[in-house]
C-alpha cells in the first residue's frame, strides 16, 4: 500500500473508530469524551495533544479495544503517552504501568524490509479491564518533519454507529495561513484571532436517534459526519506536491534501460511492450505491504528498487515507471482508496483516503496494478473499480472503470456423461476475464494438481477424480482459462425419478448473488454489488435406461438492468442446459432502491434452480 499521509498520528483516532466500527455492535462501547488539540506552525508542521475517553460497554468492547495501538515514523514525529488509566465502573483508576504496559517497536514488516525500518507502533495496554469499565488516555504527538513541505491535512469523521458524548475539536493556526474546510453533518467551527493566531473550535455530540446495527459496506468517510481541515489549495496541489517527491526516483540508468530493452526485445508495438513490461514487474518485484498511516510517501528510487527485488506499491510503480520512458511510454501514479471509499472530499485530504497507488497510461486511457502479480494487463482488483483516482503528473481526477460485464465475465462449459448408477463422467473448460481471473492463477501457480482437485471436489460437495489442465499462470494473458476432467460419484440417483442441475466443480454459484439480493431488501445503506456475465452451459447425456419425461420451464426476466435467462433442451437423450445472468453495472456501488428492484430476478433464480428434470 502506499503510504502518503506524513500525519500519521493525527488518524489515529479516526483508524480507531473506523476499525473498531468494522466490527462492533452499536452498544459495544461509547466515547464519552475527546478532546482534540492541533497547533499548525507556520512552516505546516504540527504540535497535536489527544484526550480521549472511552466506556466499554460489552465483553467485546472490551476485547476490541483494551489495547490502543499508535504507529508513528520514527524519525519524523515524536510521540509521548502522557497519561492512560483505566477507570473501574466504581469509580477506582488503575493507572496503566508506563513501563510494562507501553510497548514501542519496529512494524513487523520492517524485519522483511529493511528499508522501511523507521516505521514503529506505540501500544498502550490497558489493565484490569471488564464490562462497564473505561479507558482514558492522552499522548502528545510532534511532528520534526513533514513530507509535504508546508502542507497540512487532517480528517475526523464521526460514525453514525458509534455514540460520541462530548467532543472537541481546536485547531491553531497562524491567521495568515488558509484553511479548507469540508464539514457535512457538524456545525461551523467558533473562530478567534488574536496575537496574529486564528482559532477554530468545533463541537460535535451524536444525534439523538436510533443506531443502526446494519453492516456497512461504504467507507464512513463518504457518507457519515466529518470535518475535513486542509492546507492544500486543491487536489492539483496534493498532486504536485506527491509528483516533486517522487519524479526523480523513476530515472532511467543504463541498468533499467538495458533491461527494458531485453524485456521488449524484437517488440515494436508500443501497448505490447507496456504488457510486457507490467508482466516483469508484477512477476520479478515482491510487494511488501506498507498500509495507509504507516510509512513515508516517497518511493524508493528505480535502481535501489531492482537490486532488493521488492518494494511497497508506489515502488513498483517507480520502477515500472522507469521501464516505460525508456521505451518512450508515458505513465503517471495514480492515487486510490483500495478500500471501500467511493468519492473525494472537496478538499485535499493526504492521509485516510489514499491507501494505494497503481499506473495510469494515458496513450491507452489504461490503469495497471503491477503489485497484483496473478491479474493480466488491466486487470484491476473489485476493490480498484469505480474509484476515483488523482493522477499525480497532470492533478486530473479520472475514475477506473466499474467492473461489469463490459470487462468481467465467466463463462462455464461441460459435458456430462452418466451411467446407469448415475456416476458421470465429466469434461469442464471455463473461460474468465476481470477479477475473476487472479483467484485462478494463485491457484494454479500455488497448489499442486492433487491439492486444486481435493479444494474443488471439497467445495462443490462430490467425491470423484479429477484432473486439472489450466492455461499457464505466469504469462498474464489477458482472459484465462482452466479446465478438468475425469469422473464425479452418485452425482445423480435416477432411482428418485428426477434431478435438480447439479453444482459442479469450479462453477459459478449464481444462487450467492440471488440470496444476497433477497437479504438486503430491508438495507437503509448503499452496498457494494459486483457486476459481471456468467454463462453456464451443461450438455447432459443420460443412459439409454433413464428416459427424461419433462424440462424445467425457460426463464428470461429483466429488472433494474440486470437479466436472467435459462433454457432447456432435448435432443434425445441429451439435455442441453443454458443459464446466463448478466449485471451490466454502472457502478460497483447500488442503492437500497436497486436492491429491492432486483428481487424479482433474485427470486426468479432461486426458484430455477429448484426446479427439476423429471424421469419417467
Amino acid at each position: 500500500m502506499v503510504n502518503i499521509p506524513s500525519r500519521i498520528a493525527l488518524a489515529t483516532v479516526i483508524a480507531f473508530i473506523c476499525s473498531t466500527a468494522s466490527v462492533a455492535a452499536v452498544t459495544d462501547f461509547k466515547i464519552v469524551k475527546l478532546d482534540n488539540q492541533i497547533q499548525i506552525n507556520q512552516d505546516g508542521l504540527f504540535e497535536q495533544t489527544i484526550e480521549m475517553q472511552v466506556k466499554l460497554e460489552t465483553a467485546r468492547g472490551v476485547q476490541q479495544s483494551g489495547q490502543l495501538p499508535l504507529p508513528y515514523v520514527k524519525d519524523m514525529n515524536s510521540l509521548s503517552i502522557e497519561e492512560a488509566a483505566t477507570i473501574k465502573a466504581d469509580g477506582r483508576r488503575i493507572p496503566v504501568d508506563m513501563k510494562k504496559a507501553v510497548f514501542d517497536q519496529p512494524l513487523p514488516m520492517t524485519t522483511q524490509a529493511p528499508m522501511y525500518s523507521q516505521l514503529h507502533l506505540k501500544s498502550v495496554v490497558f489493565p484490569a479491564l471488564e464490562p462497564g469499565d473505561s479507558v482514558v488516555v492522552r499522548y502528545a504527538v510532534r511532528e520534526k518533519e513533514g513530507l509535504f513541505p508546508g502542507r497540512f491535512s487532517f480528517p475526523m469523521v464521526f460514525s453514525e454507529n458509534i455514540q460520541y458524548g462530548d467532543v472537541h475539536l481546536q485547531v491553531r493556526a497562524p491567521a495568515s495561513m488558509t484553511l479548507h474546510l469540508e464539514q457535512v453533518g457538524v456545525a461551523a467551527p467558533i473562530v478567534q484571532e488574536k496575537d496574529g493566531w486564528k482559532t477554530y473550535d468545533w463541537r460535535y455530540a451524536s444525534p439523538k436517534k436510533e443506531a443502526s446495527d446494519e453492516t456497512r459496506e461504504i467507507s464512513i468517510l463518504d457518507t457519515d459526519p466529518r470535518l475535513i481541515v486542509s492546507t492544500f489549495k486543491d487536489w492539483a496541489d496534493f498532486a504536485a506536491q506527491y509528483d516533486t517527491r517522487s519524479t526523480d526516483k523513476a530515472a532511467v540508468t543504463p541498468v533499467i534501460q538495458k533491461l527494458a530493452d531485453d524485456i521488449t526485445q524484437g517488440v515494436t508495438d508500443k501497448r505490447e511492450q507496456a504488457r510486457l513490461l507490467y508482466n516483469w514487474v508484477s512477476q520479478n518485484i515482491r510487494y511488501v505491504a506498507v498500509y495507509l498511516g504507516a510509512g513515508p510517501v516517497v518511493p524508493h528510487a528505480s535502481s535501489s528498487i531492482l537490486d532488493n527485488r521488492y518494494g511497497d506499491c508506489k515502488d513498483h510503480v517507480v520502477l515500472l515507471e522507469a521501464l516505460l520512458s525508456a521505451k518512450g511510454i508515458v505513465s503517471s501514479p495514480a492515487l486510490i482508496n483500495a478500500g471501500s471509499s467511493y468519492r473525494m472530499p472537496s478538499v485535499a485530504l493526504s492521509n485516510t483516503l489514499f491507501n494505494h497507488v497503481i499506473t495510469y497510461l494515458p496513450e491507452f486511457d489504461q490503469f495497471i496494478d503491477a503489485t497484483g502479480k496473478d491479474a493480466a494487463f488491466g486487470e484491476l482488483a473489485f476493490v480498484l473499480g469505480d474509484k476515483p483516482t488523482l493522477l499525480t503528473k497532470s492533478g486530473e481526477i479520472r475514475k477506473t472503470p466499474p467492473h461489469n460485464s463490459a470487462n468481467t465475465f465467466a463463462r462455464y462449459d461441460a459435458r456430462v456423461d452418466f451411467d446407469a448408477d448415475g456416476n458421470a463422467a465429466v469434461s469442464v473448460s471455463k473461460k474468465m476475464a476481470g477479477y475473476e481471473s487472479p483467484k485462478y492463477r494463485l491457484a494454479a501457480a500455488t497448489q499442486t494438481p492433487a491439492e486444486r482437485a481435493k479444494a474443488a471436489l471439497d467445495s462443490a460437495k462430490l467425491i470423484g477424480d479429477i484432473v486439472f489442465d489450466d492455461d499457464d499462470p505466469k504469462t498474464l494473458a489477458l482472459g484465462y482459462a482452466m479446465r478438468w476432467s475425469g469422473k464425479l460419484n452418485k452425482l445423480a440417483d435416477f432411482d428418485v425419478r428426477y434431478m435438480n442441475i447439479p453444482y459442479l466443480p469450479q462453477a459459478n454459484d449464481l444462487t450467492g448473488y440471488a440470496n444476497s439480493v433477497r437479504a438486503k431488501q430491508t438495507r437503509r445503506q448503499d452496498a457494494i454489488c459486483p457486476g459481471k456475465t456468467v454463462e453456464l452451459h451443461y450438455r447432459m447425456t443420460f443412459p439409454a435406461k433413464v428416459e427424461v419425461a419433462s424440462l424445467p420451464q425457460n426463464v428470461d426476466i429483466q429488472r433494474g438492468g440486470v437479466r436472467y435467462t435459462a433454457s432447456y433442451s432435448r435432443d434425445g437423450r441429451t439435455v442441453d442446459v443454458r443459464r446466463m445472468l448478466d449485471r451490466p453495472l454502472a457502478s460497483n456501488v447500488c442503492t437500497p432502491a436497486q436492491l429491492r428492484e432486483w428481487l424479482p430476478v433474485a427470486q426468479a433464480i432461486l426458484k430455477d434452480h429448484r426446479s427439476a428434470i423429471l424421469f419417467k
